[in-house]
């Protein structure tokens, strides 16, 4: 493998400006992304958007004699890889484990007897993965001037494929199944987000636009080498000081070197990320200007934190450090676990820096089982489900705890795999014969962790290579003697000395049929019949003209429990306690005509002893508004609305049970409109509401953005009828209107059995209409664009003239908006173009006389999020380009104490008595000089106030044939909104 250390990094980087035109690359490796990824992942849980388990079958042959069955599989976090990536595309690997549920694969054919080919119960650690290779998407919002990048299986998905089998066309088949199921799901649920690159902050180094790679590290894409799959997402930028359209592409990987230094110190990397800027931009590389372009390009709850001593200048500037959490990520630690049942762990929230976080209060539920959800104490001490569920394997539960940041509740999730088995293999039996090329693959998981071992038992036929890490291969004899043969593979956790045992089913003519061919057990309870089929004794019978009496048959037993013949059939009793053998194997032979028939039938035994009560009715189902059905019809502001789901109790046994639906079946619900039965589409995972010329009229939303909702909206939810809580289920939908219309919308969702369950008629309320206002469109005496002198350089006022004699001053001009007389702060800023102007007093080449301005804002948001208030005023980069070109000490940012309120613009015009005179003459030729192209046009300004109304304004001055133009600002509405 190559080396790319600081040095080797720097060494290619001093052979001149590798930015190919942009003017910043980032750089964030693939173990950081993935550490993201996984958070997102947990706290998909605790907002019912997470992936569903899937429960289905489908053909492996074209024929569909083969089937594949699966009993509620669960999907892990997501991961990316980059051994296939190259500068030709801004493709990956997407892989998406499966964690859990029970796979089972069977042949039906019209000529042979059914059989199981294999079952196994799937963990995580057995590394079973979905993965195929997606595109990244890149998105913009109009709302706050942002893009995004997100990695889904929405985004082109190609060469899908999953290895629960070994041959590759059954890998694809697999593969197209699986990702068509997430393809049925909305797209918030399977979207993970990896950038978001915010141009808010306005300053040189702030994006503009961008546009994404993904690299393979050197020698990431042999197989088999130390570093296979790693490397990075790469982010070119355009930026607000170099806004250069001439830019290019990285053609292969000798024109751009891979920036991520494999510098280890203590055996652990020393960088996960790096930022190269343009030599043309190197003077505004500072602390704060890094910081700002940093804080920019990541979701919130990360930053990109510089190393020590790690910028350098070898021709372009280049900065290597980590991407971080920051202390407004909040995570549980552990994030995932797997646990026995009855098992107890103690959970801890903790901030991006570590430390602890108070949680307010904890709770657990199970995903898929309500009743389930094992028990939580005050403090974070989990402990699972006593006693083994009927039908699980694996019982997905969500941990949350709840805690307050700034003043406002939030939670966060981990994931608890609760496992009835502390060593689980797969497959757990399968069926083959010997000879058969294509060889078996094994795969164990323990709960412990430890090392685990595999082992040939008697009577030891075939070849079994213990792969290490929880996988083997066991390869069929090539002959034997039996007729059928059970054998057994034993793997032992070394660390706890359990061992389980997989069955291989080796026969070589076993055309025989059993009923039934397969089946399930529970130890200690029951026992199960097996017998010939009648009509496949009658085809004997006729076949060979011989009878068959009750001598004919030889019934045995391979594996624990106990068998007995009765009048041509067997009686099979489980045993009272499972051991390591979770497999048992009846035989039968038939004598008829001087021949012997074989056959079989497979027996898997489980402990799951408590059956899990579901629910059957939905007794309550209705829609409330919880701030009045009104909203502008912008596409920005909400309608919230709580859906309450209560369904009746249970009865078993004289027992009544209060049980909800499930955390599966609450992620299903969704608004569907009245007129047309079509579901109301969901918004944009990225965006807060409907965007511009996207043709939506309304859409929903199950997150609160930053606008408020209407506001005459003073509707307080009526309490309704109370039912029992233990059954009830409620959440808070969003709903977006563009368009002044008047829809009804009900509600729906899907159970586990895949029945939908609409709210019209089960109740009152059962649907709700909602209207669209008409957009105000202001006039420019709604606006209040008003100033206060916060300093006086030289001079005086003299008879209340603030301006001819005072050579220098600055004077901060606020910006507020009034509807029909009622304040409305600003939400949003987006700034189209250069974010200064300037006026010199004359065009004289003696010129010193001049006003330029400044900006800062502070948005006025509603739920919940608390905005990020400037340090001091922004300028133009081209700006403070032009005082150093004339050697003036740069614009003075200083807020005089004197700072915006939140939801004002405040626009800053700075009056100079000694700014040298600049004319773009002086540029010689250098387009990056050429100030006075981009500095003499005004400011245009985009806002959204906090009802999620646009404004589209202008600020600068007023022509300079009009005395004093430099000493006032204009406000002119720009086009209407």
């Amino acid at each position: 493998m190559a080396s790319h250390s600081v040095d080797d990094i720097l060494a290619q980087l001093e052979k001149g400006a590798f930015t190919h035109g942009w003017g910043a690359v980032a750089a964030f490796s693939r173990e950081r992304l993935n550490a993201m990824l996984a958070q997102q992942f947990t706290a998909a849980f605790s907002a019912a958007t997470f992936l569903p388990p899937l429960s289905g079958e489908m053909p492996l042959d074209e024929d569909g004699h083969i089937t594949l069955r699966f009993d509620n599989l669960i999907f892990g976090a997501p991961r990316l890889s980059f051994e296939s990536s190259t500068f030709s595309t801004n493709r990956a690997t997407f892989t998406i484990p499966l964690i859990g549920g029970d796979v089972t694969r069977i042949r039906r054919s019209p000529l042979l007897p059914d059989r199981l080919l294999a079952t196994a119960r799937i963990t995580e650690g057995m590394d079973y993965v979905l993965q195929m290779e997606v595109k990244l998407r890149e998105t913009g919002s109009s709302v706050e001037d942002a893009g995004h990048i997100s990695i889904s299986p929405f985004n082109e998905p190609r060469d899908p494929r999953c290895n629960l089998m070994t041959p590759g066309f059954a890998q694809t088949r697999i593969g197209q199944f699986l990702l068509e199921h997430l393809l049925d799901l909305p797209l918030q649920r399977s979207t993970y987000t990896l950038g978001l690159l915010n141009a808010g902050t306005h300053g040189p180094l702030s994006p503009t636009d961008f546009t994404v790679l993904t690299y393979a590290a050197p020698g990431a894409e042999r197989t088999g080498a130390a570093n296979h799959g790693d490397g990075a997402v790469l982010i070119f930028m355009k930026l607000k000081g170099w806004d250069n359209h001439e830019v290019q592409l990285p053609s292969d990987e000798a024109s751009f070197p891979y920036l991520i230094p494999d510098d280890v110190r203590d055996g652990r990397p020393l960088y996960s990320a790096a930022i190269l800027i343009t030599h043309r931009l190197s003077h505004f590389v500072d602390d704060t200007q890094l910081a700002a372009l940093s804080s920019s390009l990541l979701p919130r709850g990360y930053a990109f934190v510089e190393g020590e001593n790690a910028r350098h200048t070898p021709y372009d500037v280049v900065a290597f450090g980590n991407l971080d959490t920051t202390d407004e990520l909040v995570t549980i630690e552990p994030l995932v676990i797997s646990l026995r049942d009855g098992a107890s762990q103690q959970f801890t929230a903790r901030d991006g820096s570590g430390a602890v976080v108070q949680a307010a209060g904890w709770s657990s539920e199970s995903i898929e089982k309500p009743l389930a959800s094992g028990s939580i104490s005050a403090g974070g001490l989990y402990r699972t489900v006593d006693e083994p569920i009927m039908g699980s394997n694996v019982l997905p539960t969500v941990v949350t705890a709840h805690y307050i940041k700034d003043g406002q509740q939030r939670q966060t999730s981990a994931l608890v795999m609760a496992r009835f088995e502390s060593l689980n293999v797969s497959p757990l039996a399968c069926t083959t014969y010997p000879g058969a090329e294509e060889p078996i693959e094994l795969a164990a998981s323990s709960v412990s962790g430890g090392t685990l071992r595999w082992r040939l038992l008697a009577p030891a036929l075939g070849t079994l290579t213990d792969l290490g890490n929880g996988h083997a291969v066991y390869q069929q004899p090539a002959d034997m003697e039996e007729e059928l043969l059970v054998q057994r593979i034993e793997v032992l956790d070394e660390s706890t000395n359990e061992a389980v045992e997989a069955v291989v089913v080796l026969y070589k003519k076993a055309g025989l049929a059993l009923d039934p061919p397969w089946t399930g057990a529970l130890t200690g309870r029951g026992q199960h019949e097996f017998q010939v089929p009648q009509s496949t004794l009658d085809d004997l019978v006729r076949q060979h003209r011989s009878s068959i009496d009750q001598d004919a048959f030889t019934w045995r037993l391979h594996g624990d429990g106990e068998i007995s013949a009765v009048e041509g059939r067997a009686v099979y009793t489980p045993p009272a306690t499972l051991s390591r053998q979770p497999v048992a194997v009846v035989e039968c032979e038939l004598a008829i005509a001087g021949m012997t028939l074989v056959g079989f039938s497979v027996i898997e035994l489980t402990t799951r002893l408590r059956e899990h009560p579901t629910w059957k009715s939905v007794h309550d189902f209705r829609l409330e508004p919880m701030q009045g059905t009104q909203a502008f019809a912008n596409g920005m502001q909400q309608i919230p609305v709580r859906v309450t789901i209560e369904t009746a109790p249970v009865n078993i046994d004289g027992v009544s049970y209060f049980i909800p639906i499930s955390l599966v079946e609450e992620a299903t619900l969704r608004l569907v409109d009245l007129g047309s039965k079509h579901d109301v589409p969901y918004v944009d995972s990225d965006a807060e509401g409907i965007e511009h010329d996207t043709g939506l009229v309304w859409a929903t939303s199950d997150v609160r953005n930053r606008f408020r909702p209407y506001a005459s909206a003073t509707l307080t939810p009526t309490p309704g009828r109370r039912g029992n809580e233990e059954a009830t289920r409620r959440k808070e939908l969003f709903i977006h209107l563009a368009n002044p219309v008047t829809p009804e919308f009900f509600a729906r969702f899907t159970d586990k059995d895949d029945r939908i369950w609409d709210s019209l008629g089960i109740s009152e309320n059962d649907t709700i209409s909602v209207q669209g206002m008409a957009v105000p469109t202001p006039v420019l005496e709604d606006y209040t664009f008003e100033y206060t002198r916060v300093w006086n350089g030289e001079g005086d006022i003299v008879e209340d003239d603030a301006f001819s004699y005072m050579l220098e001053s600055v004077d901060f001009w606020r910006l507020s908006y009034r509807r029909m007389g009622v304040a409305i702060g600003f939400s949003s800023l987006k700034i189209e173009g250069n974010t200064s102007t300037l006026q010199y007093e004359s065009e004289l080449l003696d010129e010193t006389f001049a006003s330029f301005t400044g900006f800062a804002f502070v948005p006025i948001v509603h739920g919940g999020n608390r905005p990020t208030e400037p340090a001091g005023l922004s300028f133009d980069p081209y700006l403070t380009g032009l005082f150093n070109s004339v050697a003036h000490a740069p614009p003075d940012g200083n807020f005089w104490q004197q700072p915006p309120s939140p939801g004002e613009l405040l626009v800053s015009n700075h009056r100079a008595a000694d700014l040298p005179y600049w004319y773009d003459g002086m540029s010689q030729g250098d387009a990056l000089r050429n100030y006075r192209s981009i500095l003499d046009r005004p400011v245009r300004y985009v806002l959204r106030d906090e009802d999620g109304n646009r404004h589209s304004l202008q600020i600068g001055y007023a022509d300079t044939s009009i005395p004093g133009s430099r000493n006032q600002l204009i406000l002119v509405r720009t086009q209407k909104t």
